[in-house]
């Protein structure tokens, strides 16, 4: 009896997860799915024990408890928030911070065969939107290289957030690499070759895709496997160059056969000289980004110790562009482009030393126990916090939490006293 609740249980959890990859990438047509996928996950989670040991689980796992103080960190604001609404739109939106780790806390894992299944659902997903893509690209093939001169994109057939789909091609080249180098499939070897041709695939479009924010994550990442597996670790200094030698190289072969990323670095290159000539920043994406970090320091500025509070974030914001900056255009007066920066300005440095400490903690453990897929979804993660507010959206804070925490749970899902 209690075998078939458990495995119930775990179907119950595995529907979830994967309902929770289908909504990252139909998030444009229901809305409603990543919030019902996690809340199932919480709804789980909480069938399967009592209030008190469900406590107690969380309380017992400390990498995931610790982990929650990333959201919780934000609460205290409200007390010195004017803006009430705007504060509980914020955390509205990051609550999958907590809930999640709880879930997790309070689930045991899938079976290994569930858990590829999973991942086979969001390469899946990955290689519909990327070849949907290339099928619009090719039909309109000039105009959309030159509208990479107006920092513009390939669309997508499912209207993800170009930059968050960037990440999503980054994990998943390494989920593919994850699968391959391991002997990881469900019921057939050959599946392996699949997922090879999957990972080089991505490559390939991510290159053609040509957004900034996970082609830093993958070269970042591919560079640190390189040196750690084959020079520190395997001593394998000739393959290990030989491999840095191709990686140097495959940005070179990129700018020479991909139009798009031509042309993507032409307006990068102009962006980035229009903002140094001091000239006004107004639909320069790259100066606009710029000028929000500058606003977002002026603003911490006002209160090192803790920020302007969450909730008076943005009116601050707007009363800075309207005043010092009057020639950008409303829909430029964007929030600062850096997760770090817009936690400085929210919550001052006690509230991003607080975030960083709980936010990276769990890193600490993956690092001892060499857990490959949780220290590559950091980086990939941690880097897009240097170009984008990544957890102030609903798609970011899906993409980030989940592909942090889906791996930990999977090696380390339960607290000890369980």
């Amino acid at each position: 009896m209690m075998n078939s609740i458990r495995e119930k249980q775990e179907q119950l959890t595995c529907f979830f997860l994967m309902l929770l990859m289908a909504g990252i990438f139909l998030l444009e047509f229901a809305r409603v799915l990543p919030s019902l996928a996690m809340g199932g996950l919480l709804f789980t989670a909480l069938l399967s024990n009592s209030p008190a040991q469900l406590l107690r689980n969380f309380y017992t796992n400390k990498l995931l408890l610790i982990f929650s103080v990333s959201f919780l960190f934000l609460l205290p604001t409200y007390f010195y928030s004017d803006n009430t609404h705007y504060f509980w739109e914020r955390i509205q939106i990051q609550a999958p911070t907590f809930a999640l780790p709880f879930a997790f806390a309070n689930l045991r894992p899938l079976s290994k065969k569930q858990y590829y299944a999973v991942l086979y659902l969001f390469i899946g997903f990955l290689l519909v939107t990327t070849l949907g893509s290339l099928f619009i690209y090719a039909a309109n093939f000039e105009a959309i290289n030159t509208s990479y001169l107006h920092s513009k994109v390939i669309p997508n057939p499912f209207y993800v957030n170009h930059v968050r789909l960037s990440l999503l091609l980054a994990i998943g080249i390494f989920t593919c690499y994850y699968l391959y180098s391991g002997d990881y499939y469900i019921r057939y070897a050959q599946e392996k070759k699949a997922v090879l041709a999957a990972g080089i695939f991505l490559i390939i479009f991510m290159h053609i895709y040509s957004v900034r924010s996970g082609m830093l994550g993958f070269y970042a990442v591919s560079l640190l496997l390189i040196v750690y597996t084959f020079i520190i670790q395997k001593k394998r200094y000739v393959h290990g160059l030989v491999l840095l030698g191709f990686l140097a190289m495959l940005p070179v072969a990129a700018m020479y056969l991909s139009p798009t990323l031509r042309n993507k670095t032409v307006n990068t290159t102009n962006d980035l000289q229009h903002y140094q000539s001091g000239q006004s920043v107004n639909n320069y994406p790259m100066g606009t980004r710029f000028l929000s970090y500058q606003i977002a320091l002026e603003i911490t500025s006002e209160n090192y110790l803790l920020g302007c509070g969450l909730g008076d974030l943005e009116d601050k914001l707007q009363e800075r562009y309207i005043n010092d900056h009057p020639t950008i255009a409303p829909q430029n007066r964007i929030i600062p482009h850096n997760q770090f920066i817009y936690y400085l300005a929210a919550t001052g440095l006690l509230g991003l030393f607080i975030f960083c400490v709980s936010f990276y903690y769990p890193l600490l453990y993956a690092w001892k126990e060499k857990v490959m897929p949780v220290l590559i979804n950091y980086t990939i993660v941690s880097l897009s916090f240097m170009v984008e507010p990544t957890l102030e959206t609903q798609l970011g804070v899906a993409v980030a939490i989940t592909f942090i925490l889906l791996p930990l749970w999977m090696h380390k899902p339960t607290s000890d006293a369980r």
